[in-house]
């Protein structure tokens, strides 16, 4: 690949044309009109961020429950209904550290966001969700601002004005800002530690030292997955120092600062739970989590008899012996069965680098559809990083690219080693995004100076990867064009119509006796003397009960047992049936928990979630997920594998000639 260097000299005004290895001119944008570019950005950024979170604080589809049902044992903050999102747990640990003091015993989480940051954000707003959420979109606009700077110092002032817009209007970003998890500060972290990086030169001076530690420290604090940009940056400091013994006295007291940094939240572990626990606990339940015969490639409790055994097992355990234990077992399966480990890798690979964000807490699609960011100004992973990639592989001989795309590919492959969600890659956008606005500027720029060959080796690279990045959503949309109303297929004697992708999925929708789930499926061929049709459901049962199962009004109660995943056919008279819409509802009794697998493919609207009949907010278009009271966007899938199956006579056979 050419060296940008190498342009001809009619483009000295692009980026491109600037030596590798030279400080970065500032050109006719010099003085106020240089700093109004990214003040600008700044402030866009700030006020999409502020008006976003109004507008989710003061809808009635926030799933955020404050300070309810918490009670305290032992030291430890709890729920007395656990609803299952980080955020909530999150938000009764600051509350309860406000109020008994900082040694909560709980340490499996990543502890900066939920025992320091956000404890002082609610000590600064009185324990205000509305107002902590509106400071930390002055903490994301920030994250902005660093990642203009970093782009600036890798490229120039065109492809950092591209990258902060970028960033200003990355979806992600603007939603997890807006609720109380941690990946917003890790960004942040992770930006300015590069930006610090970046401008090392020479000789490593103290102060330079200190703050690159500190940073690394608070980095690993957000998420100990952090630690595996360390290697690089080592040889980052040793090339830039050009010696390794100029590097090893700086190296120490990086080392040093970031123990510093750390070693307050340890003290604090072994304060409240009696064990030396570095940073956090459950690292092995986490690689377990990613590495078992149940396993899916993103979040979800580990299931089957493997893992019901290993919780039994560990049910009593300290928490450093059950992660001990957890870590064996990944480890185990891994050495046992290499081929599903590398099946299980191509997977995580498809999903971390795919364009959808995996849904963990908060569904980014959903926020999305309910909120202004439905417009396509705001971009996604599926825009970014096609054009990051290109970004890279034409700038990768510039100074300080080769470390800032290693790392990106480092973290990227400790997250695809455990699990992967959307939240989980965020930390890599403040790395791959001024790639991304240095192509952009770069597509622009050379369409506008006529440098045709350029022009279609930029956009022939990006092309290429997005096809790839997008391709589930390109399918989709071509399935939802061709198939409006659906599929169906005849299969096993049964003519089968159904919505779905049936691909594997991590998506699934909890159903519990307060909710109702509904499938419409559209009908369009009845076979000739039908005498019965057959609904089918793939559900996973964790409590067992009776599901009421009702085909157009007409319903039959069947009994779900406990199981980790299976199809359950639930059989009506023909006369059920109807030809169009036809509305299959499922209903819990008491007992039943169970999860409905789903597939997220097509905008059809047919499938939707209905809480009870008091709850004051009702969706229509799509379904959500509820946690026993509550509308939730947890997890966010759409189309239930619910289908309709009628079973249709075997053609006879044909008559043997004569």
């Amino acid at each position: 690949m050419n060296d940008d260097t190498d342009r001809p000299d009619q483009e000295k005004g692009s980026s491109a044309a600037e030596p590798a290895d030279e400080p970065r001119a500032n050109g006719e944008g010099g003085g106020w009109r240089a700093a109004a570019v990214p003040a600008l950005i700044v402030l866009l950024a700030l006020g999409i961020r502020i008006v976003f979170t109004y507008q989710v604080y003061e809808s009635r589809w926030l799933n955020l429950s404050r300070s309810q049902d918490i009670v305290v044992a032992d030291g430890t903050a709890r729920q007395v209904h656990y609803d299952g999102t980080d955020m909530e747990a999150y938000d009764h640990i600051a509350r309860w550290i406000l109020q008994n003091g900082w040694y909560e015993k709980s340490a499996d989480a990543s502890p900066l966001y939920p025992y320091a940051f956000l404890p002082l954000l609610y000590l600064a707003t009185g324990a205000s969700v509305l107002w902590t959420i509106m400071i930390q979109a002055f903490f994301d606009a920030g994250t902005v601002l660093l990642i203009y700077l970093i782009a600036l110092k890798l490229y120039d002032r065109r492809a950092a004005g591209y990258a902060g817009l970028i960033a200003a209007i990355y979806a992600p970003f603007i939603v997890y800002q807006a609720n109380l998890l941690g990946e917003f500060l890790l960004g942040l972290l992770v930006a300015a530690l590069m930006l610090v990086l970046l401008g090392i030169e020479g000789r490593i001076t103290c102060k330079r030292a200190i703050a690159t530690g500190a940073l690394f420290g608070l980095a690993a604090l957000a998420k100990p997955t952090v630690i595996v940009l360390a290697p690089l940056a080592f040889v980052w400091l040793w090339a830039r120092s050009r010696g390794v013994k100029r590097v090893i006295l700086p190296a120490a007291i990086m080392l040093l600062a970031a123990l510093v940094v750390i070693l307050p939240f340890t003290w604090r572990n072994w304060h409240g739970s009696g064990q030396f626990i570095l940073i956090r606990g459950n690292s092995g339940k986490m690689l377990y989590m990613g590495n078992n015969p149940r396993a899916t490639g993103a979040y979800g409790e580990p299931r089957g008899a493997a893992a019901d055994e290993l919780a039994e097992e560990t049910r009593d355990m300290p928490l450093r012996e059950k992660d001990a234990v957890y870590t064996r077992a990944a480890l185990d399966h891994i050495r046992k069965h290499p081929r599903h480990f590398l099946r299980l890798l191509e997977r995580k690979f498809a999903l971390f680098f795919g364009a959808e964000e995996i849904a963990n807490n908060v569904s980014v699609k959903l926020h999305r559809q309910k909120t202004f960011l439905a417009t396509p100004v705001f971009v996604g992973f599926g825009f970014v990083f096609p054009l990051a990639f290109a970004g890279f592989v034409f700038s990768l001989r510039r100074r300080g690219v080769w470390l800032v795309a290693g790392q990106a590919a480092v973290y990227a492959a400790a997250i695809i080693l455990i699990v992967v969600v959307g939240r989980y890659r965020l930390a890599i956008l403040p790395l791959v995004i001024p790639a991304a606005g240095f192509a952009l500027s770069e597509i622009i720029l050379s369409f506008k100076s006529l440098a045709l060959g350029r022009t279609i080796g930029l956009m022939a690279v990006t092309i290429a990867v997005a096809v790839p990045v997008n391709w589930t959503g390109l399918k989709h949309f071509a399935l939802e064009k061709t198939h409006p109303s659906g599929f169906k297929e005849r299969t096993d004697g049964m003519l089968v119509y159904r919505d779905d992708s049936d691909r594997r999925t991590p998506f699934a929708a909890t159903l519990s006796r307060e909710g109702r789930i509904r499938k419409l499926l559209f009908v369009d061929e009845v076979p000739e003397g039908l005498e019965k049709a057959v609904v089918t459901i793939m559900l996973s049962a964790g409590e067992p009960g009776v599901l009421t199962v009702s085909l157009n009004e007409i319903p039959q109660q069947v009994f779900a047992e406990e199981t980790g995943g299976t199809w359950l056919y639930v059989e009506f008279p023909a006369a059920a049936l109807e030809l169009g819409v036809n509305a299959v509802d499922l209903e819990a009794d008491w007992r039943l928990e169970a999860f409905i697998f789903a597939d997220d493919v097509y905008h059809f609207g047919r499938s939707f979630y209905k809480p009870r009949e008091d709850c004051i907010w009702l969706t229509d278009g799509f379904d959500l997920v509820t946690y026993r009271q509550r509308p939730s966007l947890h997890i966010g899938g759409r189309e239930f594998k619910i289908r309709i199956a009628l079973p249709v006579p075997e053609e006879a056979p044909a008559a043997p000639p004569a």
